[in-house]
């Protein structure tokens, strides 16, 4: 981790993050002064552009000639190794200045073979791939974000809004962003067995249970593991009416990793809405990854 900017954060998150292919918007990226706390000017804070009329990264592809804004590489420290338990956390700030327009992508976790598909519009089938990010939606409220196979049980539970184009939205407007302040993000996960609907998605904000989610597929097999963590993050949305209409920018600080595995999945506590558990705390969690196999990796 850098402990001032660096020339090139692309040169930099390439050699030491592990991350070798599928990076788009390498020069949207800088490591700067934390911008966002006062008198603390000496924090090194990854910086993410989204210029003025950009979206997604399908607006700059198959001929079209948009903004490119954004980012969005994948992290994979472990090649060849999945696991079937995951915590990723980060810290997030969004500029005073920032426009939530429609929505847009934040960082996440991808199980499978990269190029898979699971992002754009291209669908999980269970066999291929997945893939669980953050969004910020209109006037920043907040979901989890996942292509993941669906069903009609799964469309018809409380909090889950199914789309059948793209992804799948849980919780959405449970979490609140604002704007310049940090916020801390921790998303657990424990994928499913074999083709069972018994997978966990969980998500704290300022260590305060805002998603929790049980009885998800997320595979149709136990050979599709969680691979990479997903540093996804741009405006859209696919289409236009998605796009920032000002240059503008995010900052993300702590990005960590664990990964693991438990002999059983937390206990559930019986509760389906996850308004009326917030009191739970990050730690209850924590304890049940209790044979941590990786801890990483930057602390910015």
């Amino acid at each position: 981790m850098p402990d001032t900017a660096v020339s090139s954060a692309y040169d930099y998150i390439v050699s030491n993050w592990y991350s070798s292919q599928g990076f788009y918007g390498t020069s949207n990226i800088e490591f700067v002064q934390d911008p966002i706390t006062a008198n603390n000017s000496s924090t090194t804070v990854l910086q993410v552009k989204y210029p003025a009329g950009s979206y997604a990264p399908v607006g700059t592809k198959n001929g079209n000639t948009g903004v490119k804004g954004g980012t969005e590489f994948y992290t994979d420290p472990y090649p060849g190794e999945s696991y079937n338990t995951a915590l990723l956390s980060y810290d997030i700030a969004f500029d005073a200045s920032f426009d939530w327009v429609k929505g847009g992508k934040l960082p996440g976790l991808y199980g499978g073979p990269l190029g898979e598909g699971c992002s754009g519009g291209e669908k999980a089938n269970g066999n291929n791939c997945f893939s669980i990010r953050l969004m910020w939606r209109k006037n920043g409220a907040g979901e989890a974000y996942a292509y993941i196979p669906t069903s009609e049980r799964l469309c018809s539970t409380k909090q889950v809004t199914c789309n059948s184009d793209y992804g799948t939205s849980f919780s959405r407007g449970i979490i609140r962003f604002k704007k310049q302040q940090w916020t801390h993000l921790d998303m657990f996960i424990r994928l499913n067995t074999g083709s069972e609907s018994n997978g966990i998605l969980q998500v704290w904000q300022d260590g305060s249970l805002k998603i929790n989610q049980r009885h998800i597929q997320f595979r149709a097999n136990d050979s599709v593991g969680i691979s990479n963590t997903m540093f996804s993050t741009f405006f859209g949305g696919g289409s236009v009416d998605y796009a920032t209409p000002i240059d503008t920018s995010t900052y993300f600080k702590n990005y960590v990793l664990s990964v693991g595995d438990t002999a059983d999945p937390p206990p559930d506590d019986g509760s389906t809405d996850p308004k009326s558990s917030t009191s739970n705390k990050l730690t209850s969690t924590i304890s049940y990854l209790s044979i941590i196999i990786v801890t990483f990796f930057f602390f910015l």
